[in-house]
């Protein structure tokens, strides 16, 4: 508009040009420098510019070069967040720490028992050898011989409804150990998922002993019963108790020691037997079901 008035009233006009601030004239100065430019480069930056931009998208595109780029982002946001305080710093960082989290994801090891021997209980061949398959693919070594020095834990059957395990010695035993009780179709699952599950979600139901020394103070002597004798013996050996052996200790007439003398004997004995064997042994006599009742 100016233009066409200066021609219609025959006035020259010239255009004019402000000279770059001191301000501006630092920030181009350190545009070069960033971009690696010296002072006295040519004067067609544009050019220059755009060659640069693609040679940095190939090298970007190269997979081998990733790590290396990744590295110099990170190196050059922190520099920048030093001189500017800015935000990109943040953004630039997280991008390379979610992909260390891609690359090294956290996989923390159980916090639960593996077992490397497991007892049976109570099953027959078939489910036996099931059981056994299972527990070679999960290199987990399976016996039916129960011990204290070398069983992790004990599979045996247990009630639909109350998932209570059934009374055998090796349950008993098992429990007054602390060795986890544990169903059956634990190794299934473990099977079926090919990794050792955690068994406490497969732990039967039945009350913990908190203290092993169980029968500690006590002195055992047995009668006739329905469990073997060896293994009533090692149920109570296991709860600290002392089984009495030599006939002086099984003949001990010091009433002092009465309330501690325990005589073990079968649920069925008769009232006036049990009476006729206190008076005999110095004892106090009890059944095996109050053993029992202890542990489980």
């Amino acid at each position: 508009t100016i233009e066409r008035a200066a021609q219609l009233l025959n006035v020259g006009h010239q255009t004019y040009t402000a000279p770059h601030s001191d301000s501006e004239l630092d920030s181009v100065h350190d545009a070069k420098l960033d971009d690696g430019e010296d002072d006295d480069a040519d004067q067609d930056t544009h050019n220059k510019e755009n060659t640069r931009n693609k040679n940095r998208k190939r090298k970007l595109s190269d997979p081998s070069l990733m790590e290396t780029n990744e590295a110099k982002k990170m190196k050059l946001s922190t520099t920048e967040s030093d001189n500017n305080g800015n935000s990109n710093t943040s953004i630039t960082v997280s991008n390379v720490a979610s992909k260390m989290e891609v690359d090294f994801p956290d996989r923390p090891t159980p916090s639960y028992m593996v077992p490397k021997l497991i007892c049976l209980s109570g099953s027959n061949k078939e489910t036996t050898a099931k059981l056994s398959r299972y527990a070679t693919s999960l290199g987990i070594e399976l016996r039916k011989k129960w011990s204290i020095d070398s069983t992790d834990m004990l599979l045996c059957k247990s009630g639909v409804i109350d998932n209570r395990p059934s009374i055998t010695f090796k349950v008993l035993a098992s429990i007054l150990c602390d060795i986890p009780v544990v169903k059956e179709i634990y190794l299934e699952h473990s099977f079926e998922q090919q990794q050792v599950l955690d068994f406490r979600k497969y732990v039967c139901n039945y009350r913990r002993v908190g203290n092993r020394a169980l029968f500690e103070g006590l002195h055992i002597l047995f009668a006739t019963t329905n469990m073997p004798t060896d293994r009533l013996r090692t149920l109570l050996t296991l709860g600290s108790a002392k089984v009495l052996e030599t006939t002086e200790e099984i003949h001990d007439k010091d009433h002092n020691k009465f309330d501690r003398r325990i005589m073990i004997c079968a649920h069925e004995t008769e009232r006036f037997q049990a009476k006729k064997l206190s008076a005999q042994y110095n004892c106090r006599v009890i059944s095996e079901t109050w053993m029992i009742h202890c542990i489980y």
